[in-house]
This record gives structure tokens, C-alpha cells and sequence, in this order.
């Protein structure tokens, strides 16, 4: 008898393990929120909330409307490669001196309630897609 408790234990921790992802579902990008508290620097961890700069895959970055600090976002010269940007609310960022490649076919996504105007620098030597 005790065996079949055991096994029975068993099954039901299996059984709430299973509950527990389907109810969480699997992980989703580590998103990150630009503040600008610190400075302008898209690379300063500090500026984020939470403290994780996304630049490579699996990372995403939100600009909104919980901006403390700086709109102006300085790249440092560098190429960074979120797998999104998506840029909601009034504030209006400035994103300078440096290249953004998403990565896994991620990309921009721009909403809001209001107006928004996107300046972009062309480089000749790759393909540009726009769409509305």
C-alpha cells in the first residue's frame, strides 16, 4: 500500500507541474523599458527597467510613456540587435549614432494615440521596407 501512495504522489505532482505551465505558458522575450534616468546611453543598464540592456536575440526594448529622463537615445556608435522596438505613448525619442538590426524577423512597431512621426537615415547598402 504504501507504493501506491507514492506513485500516487507522484502522478499529482506531475500532474500540478503540468498546471503550472500551462498556466504560465512558456517565457516570453525579456522586454526592458527605456527610463533615461542615467544618461542617454542605450547601453548603460541603469537606464532600462528592468537592468537588462536588450541587444541580441530573445530581447526586447519598449519605449513609452514611463520616461523619466533623457528621449534622446545614444546607440554609441554601435550596432544593436534587439529581436523589437515598439515605441507607444506621446514622448518623443530621438535614437542617434548607431545602427539597429533586429534579429528572429522581429522589428518596429509604432502606436499610440496620437501622431507619430518616424525619421529614418537610409543605409544605401541594405533593402528598406516600410509599412503602414
Amino acid at each position: 500500500m504504501p507504493a501506491t501512495g507514492i506513485v500516487y504522489r507522484s502522478i499529482a505532482s506531475t500532474a500540478l507541474g503540468g498546471l503550472a505551465l500551462l498556466l504560465c505558458g512558456t517565457p516570453a522575450n525579456a522586454q526592458s523599458v527605456w527610463s533615461g534616468t542615467i544618461s542617454a546611453s542605450y547601453n548603460n543598464s541603469l537606464n532600462w527597467v528592468p537592468t537588462l540592456v536588450p541587444n541580441s536575440s530573445g530581447e526586447a526594448a519598449l519605449f513609452n510613456n514611463s520616461l523619466v529622463g533623457s528621449g534622446t537615445v545614444d546607440l554609441g556608435g554601435a550596432t544593436v540587435s534587439p529581436d523589437s522596438w515598439t515605441i507607444i505613448g506621446l514622448n518623443t525619442f530621438t535614437f542617434q549614432n548607431g545602427t539597429v538590426s533586429f534579429s528572429n524577423s522581429g522589428g518596429l512597431t509604432v502606436g499610440g494615440t496620437a501622431d507619430q512621426n518616424i525619421g529614418v537615415n537610409l543605409d544605401a547598402r541594405a533593402p528598406a521596407f516600410c509599412s503602414a
